[in-house]
């Protein structure tokens, strides 16, 4: 049967040592009620590019794919059966090509395509089962932003070169399209295998959009969801099937577009930004989706758009995950003038309560600090992990039994009435705090 709109399915395999055929892969791919099955004699998963023989075999009852034990002999398949894969996997399609499906491997933070398909000569229940090779994609330097103050905004909106967007709290991505959908990646490389940490599976809603005719072009975006940009991190940081039920119960993550990289293989980065702009909502005019936007922006009145992003007046979720707003420049090719990044910031004097030790990426601790753990005054805590230079990293983790009651200085992000967000060192309090040695930490 053929279908060309991914479906998430069950899928096993049955390791069958069987006394007339011997040792071999049964496949059970879950599929409209039936366990569409497939014998591999040479009984293993092929590497990329290896074909192996995959016999085709009888539909059985979906149930079938729970047996394990020993079949009788004198009866077909007679030997012993044991499982050893059971999981949803991903069938993205059924074409004259085969199927073509998505495993999604958690131990290695990868997923792997593979593919059944037919011979091209040969018996008709002979196919081939065979591991596609994935094209890596280039890594993509990220833009720079340079912070300005509030009051410069009414200086760049006078020289009328200037676009004011509001600038998104969430991840940032990149949107690769292809002919069969979208890879979205980070633009940072996984320190495992040096690859762009790739994020598709986890949101098909968006992996699986088409826009005809653009296969090979590279926009930016920001992933973001309306419970902010932990939640973001949260399904991020999940297996597949995690990031899935997490979306299934709060809502999909969306992407909100803010630059254009390439337009069907071709760099667009020498041609304005306000030319790239216009490009980019016309690509995702095509695409016709509902969970992929432009950016909000303004030519004109930008402290009053300023206040709005921030009031959270400008959207349609009261808690918008905004981040401030950002100014860039419509004539400039990419770089060749920085973006200007306009945020408010809430300083607040709090009383720390204790410490946190930095871990590895295994989890071993690593004798440094991790961060300062304040208390606002409500009782909430708060972790503040950033904003220090090494000196006082190693001044604080050194005096970390004397901090508890001393105050500390602390820059917050004033986020749409989120108060206690992005939290920044600044340092400990002159005035209110009476540790020794508290000089050497104020230079």
């Amino acid at each position: 049967k053929r279908f060309d709109s991914p479906r998430t399915v069950r899928m096993v395999i049955q390791e069958h040592h069987a006394k007339r055929a011997g040792k071999h892969y049964d496949i059970r791919i879950h599929l409209d009620g039936r366990a569409v099955s497939f014998a591999v004699p040479k009984a293993k998963w092929p590497e990329v590019g290896e074909r192996l023989l995959a016999v085709r075999t009888p539909d059985h009852i979906e149930e079938y794919s729970d047996f394990e034990g020993r079949i009788p002999d004198g009866q077909m398949g007679a030997g012993t059966v044991e499982k050893v894969f059971d999981a949803h996997v991903d069938v993205l399609r059924s074409d004259n090509t085969g199927l073509h499906l998505r495993v999604h491997d958690e131990g290695a933070g990868r997923s792997r395509d593979f593919i059944l398909i037919r011979t091209p000569r040969g018996e008709q229940d002979h196919w081939l089962f065979t591991q596609k090779r994935v094209a890596p994609l280039d890594q993509i330097e990220k833009h720079g932003f340079a912070l300005r103050e509030e009051d410069r905004l009414k200086e760049l909106e006078e020289t009328g070169e200037y676009i004011a967007e509001v600038k998104m709290d969430g991840s940032h991505e990149l949107l690769h399209i292809n002919e069969h959908g979208i890879r979205l990646t980070s633009h940072r490389v996984s320190k495992r295998d040096g690859m762009l940490i790739e994020h598709s599976d986890k949101v098909p809603h968006l992996r699986d959009i088409r826009v005809p005719g653009y296969d090979g072009t590279v926009m930016h975006g920001e992933l973001w969801h309306p419970k902010g940009a932990n939640f973001v991190a949260g399904v991020l940081n999940s297996s597949v099937a995690r990031a899935r039920h997490l979306q299934q119960q709060h809502g999909p993550l969306r992407v909100k577009v803010f630059d254009l990289k390439t337009v069907g293989g071709i760099n667009c980065e020498t041609q304005s930004y306000g030319e790239r702009r216009l490009m980019a909502m016309a690509i995702i005019a095509m695409a016709d989706t509902e969970h992929i936007h432009y950016i909000r922006g303004t030519r004109s009145n930008f402290g009053a758009f300023y206040e709005r992003v921030n009031e959270g007046r400008e959207f349609r979720y009261k808690n918008h995950p905004s981040d401030g707003v950002v100014l860039k420049r419509m004539g400039a090719s990419y770089k060749e003038s920085p973006w200007y990044k306009v945020k408010p910031v809430d300083d607040h004097d709090l009383t720390v309560v204790g410490v946190t030790e930095e871990h590895s990426v295994h989890g071993e601790p690593k004798g440094s600090l991790g961060a300062l753990v304040v208390e606002t005054p409500e009782g909430k805590r708060v972790n503040v992990g950033s904003g220090f230079t090494r000196t006082q990293r190693e001044w604080l983790w050194e005096h970390r039994e004397e901090l508890p009651g001393e105050v500390a200085m602390v820059r917050f992000h004033a986020r749409d009435g989120q108060k206690w967000t992005g939290p920044r060192f600044v340092n400990l309090h002159p005035g209110k705090s009476s540790l020794a040695g508290l000089q050497e930490l104020q230079q």
